[in-house]
C-alpha cells in the first residue's frame, strides 16, 4: 500500500493566459513535466522537452492517448512512459529523488533530441525516406513472387 503524500499547496501555482515567451520561460521553474491524461500532451510535451524538462506519460487505449509515450520514446526516454497509474506516480517520485541524474538529463536534453529523427528534420526526412524505400522494395519483390511461381 502506498505511503499517504501530504503536499504543500503553496508549492502549486495556477496561471492564467500568458505571452508565448513568459509561457515558455515558466518552464525554467519546473523540475519535471507530469502529462495529462487520459488525454497526452503533444505540442505541449515538445515544449517541456525543448525547454530541458523531462515528461512523465501515462499510456491510454488510442493514439490521443499515446502520442507523448510516443515522443518520449522517440527521443530515447521511453523509462519516463508509464503504463498504470502506479508507474506514473512511481517514475515520477523516483526522479524527484535522484536529484543529480535529473539535473544530467536535464543538460543532455537538447542533444537528445537533436539526435533523434523524431527532432531533427534532417534525420527524419532520412528516416522516413528509407521506409518509404523499404516499404516499395517488399511491395516490388511480392508482385514478382507470383509470377514467378
Amino acid at each position: 500500500m502506498r505511503e499517504r503524500v501530504e503536499t504543500d499547496v503553496d508549492r502549486i501555482e495556477l496561471r492564467g493566459a500568458t505571452s508565448r515567451v513568459d509561457h515558455l520561460a515558466a518552464f525554467n521553474e519546473v523540475d519535471i513535466c507530469l502529462d495529462p491524461f487520459p488525454q497526452n500532451g503533444g505540442a505541449s510535451t515538445w515544449e517541456a522537452l525543448r525547454m530541458s524538462v523531462p515528461v512523465v506519460a501515462k499510456l491510454g487505449n488510442a493514439l490521443s492517448k499515446r502520442a507523448a509515450g510516443g515522443i518520449l520514446t522517440a527521443v530515447g526516454l521511453a523509462d519516463w512512459v508509464a503504463e498504470s497509474s502506479e508507474g506514473y506516480i512511481d517514475t515520477a517520485v523516483s526522479w524527484a529523488g535522484r536529484i543529480d541524474d535529473l539535473a544530467r538529463l536535464r543538460q543532455e536534453l537538447p542533444q537528445r533530441l537533436d539526435a533523434s529523427a523524431a527532432s531533427n528534420p534532417r534525420l527524419y526526412a532520412d528516416a522516413v525516406g528509407k521506409a518509404y524505400r523499404a516499404m516499395w522494395q517488399d511491395y516490388c519483390a511480392r508482385q514478382i513472387e507470383p509470377a514467378s511461381r
